[in-house]
């Protein structure tokens, strides 16, 4: 049975390059034929074919048949268990997060296009309460806010329905400062409950009033305030996610400018060329044109790179738009639960206790004391008591126990360990693809007639001996 090395004159069906039997090619290539009919390929070229195919949602079913006979290529790789366990389960959440679109669609048509709104703000106001909760713990919810929505503060209205958007936000390679306000600093500043107030009336007498320093808490503190978290959140993440970014093309070797997806490109399948451009703006549309056509180029070149490869595959396999926000509005369920493991654990570790700055709960009487009015008079603060106020935030905010703290902590923790579960991903799928090889077919099925082959001369027949 005629195999590939019996032809005369080889051509890949995908590069369209010829080579002959007798000028073979410098330095030499690897051929296959994969399937029963005529056509071969490069080995090479024919796994960045289907590594292309597979990342467009309108070829990735068919990616590994060929286009002319139908037949299934059989592929082999080094595909270990534990890639086969963690593919597995990106794909089972994908799939979740594709149908947890369902249940808004379905629930905006019963209920109907007028009430809609009214129920997006309950919703998102009654996620807020939650998110505060497990965020914030349940001793702070009942001295800042209380179960009675009467007792909140007017500004607790605006910023509980934003807690769910801002979540989301703060997921985005971007950073903005505002995503922070409603999560620390509306809250360090709000004084105890103890009926409807404004937060805002307190800091209405930009002229002067007299106050005591008791009702702040002190500027230098362990842990520190919001307003220096909110600060250091930007510079802290992004060493971070630089220190992560080198890090990660030193153990996958990829080029010094690989592309790299957006959040929101990713989940509208754009190519990173182009979603890095953004919309052409008015005259200069063909000169965009042509910058995308040429980032489109770059990213064909370095596809071939196969840590890229596996970086836009495992992308285009994970993200979707409802596995973003069900991951980010999950955020504070994490943080209290990775919060509990600390606090646990600093039971055996005086460091790791004076570190979280545990606090015993508060006694009734110190509930009391923390509830009597910030100010002898309503009539509010100057304005260097007010940024004081802010910076500062209140006694009661200063003397309970910071879960908060120990909170962002564990959520830290669990985003490391999440994007090293990922770049072990990316590792192993990676080395997949460099292991990955089609299997070789001879030629049984075809018509010899239409084959070129190598014209070799026939061994002579052995003659019986005669006497």
């Amino acid at each position: 049975m005629p195999t590939i090395d019996d032809l005369r004159v080889k051509r890949c069906y995908i590069c369209c390059e010829e080579e002959s039997f007798d000028e073979p090619s410098d330095p030499p290539r690897q051929w296959v034929h994969p399937c029963r009919c005529t056509l071969i390929a490069h080995t090479t070229c024919l796994l960045q074919w289907m590594q292309g195919a597979q990342e467009h949602p309108s070829r990735a079913a068919n990616h590994s048949e060929c286009p002319q006979c139908k037949f299934k290529y059989v592929l082999r790789s080094d595909r270990p268990l534990l890639l086969r366990f963690l593919d597995s389960a990106n794909d089972t959440m994908s799939t979740f997060g594709k149908y947890t679109v369902l249940v808004p669609l379905v629930a905006t048509g019963l209920i109907g296009a007028y009430e809609t709104g009214k129920v997006i703000v309950e919703v998102s106001t009654r996620y807020g309460v939650w998110a505060f909760k497990q965020m914030f713990g349940e001793q702070m919810f009942s001295l800042i806010l209380t179960r009675d929505p009467g007792n909140w503060p007017s500004h607790a209205r605006l910023f509980l329905p934003m807690i769910a958007s801002r979540l989301i936000e703060l997921r985005r390679p971007g950073f903005d400062a505002l995503s922070v306000a409603p999560l620390f600093l509306a809250w360090s500043a709000t004084p105890p409950a103890r009926g409807p107030r404004s937060l805002w009336s307190m800091l209405s007498n930009p002229w002067g009033r007299r106050y005591e320093d008791s009702i702040f808490g002190p500027l230098v503190s362990w842990p520190p305030s919001p307003i220096m978290v909110t600060a250091l959140y930007p510079l802290v993440t992004g060493l971070y996610r630089l220190g992560l970014y080198e890090f990660r093309r030193w153990l996958l070797g990829m080029p010094s400018t690989f592309p790299i997806l957006p959040t929101w490109a990713a989940i509208h399948g754009l190519p990173p060329g182009v979603a890095a451009l953004g919309r052409p703006a008015d005259g200069n549309a063909n000169q965009n044109v042509q910058q995308a056509g040429a980032a489109n180029q770059n990213q064909e070149r370095d596809e071939n790179n196969p840590a890229v490869a596996a970086q836009v595959i495992l992308y285009r396999a994970s993200f979707s738009l409802m596995r973003f926000a069900c991951g980010s509005l999950a955020m504070p369920a994490i943080a209290n639960f990775m919060g509990s493991i600390l606090y646990r654990l600093a039971d055996r570790s005086s460091m790791l206790y004076r570190f979280l700055a545990i606090k015993p709960p508060l006694q009734k009487s110190d509930i009391a004391r923390l509830r009597k009015p910030l100010l002898s008079s309503p009539d509010g603060i100057d304005i260097w008591g007010s940024l004081k106020l802010i910076a500062c935030g209140t006694r009661a905010w200063a003397e309970s126990d910071p879960v908060w703290w120990r909170n962002m902590w564990g959520m830290g923790i669990f985003c490391i360990f999440k994007d090293g579960i990922e770049l072990l991903h990316l590792y192993l799928k990676k080395r997949e693809l460099e292991s990955q090889e089609v299997a070789d077919r001879p030629f049984d099925g075809v018509d010899i007639n239409e084959l070129d082959l190598i014209k070799r001369p026939h061994p002579p027949l052995d003659r019986p001996a005669t006497n």
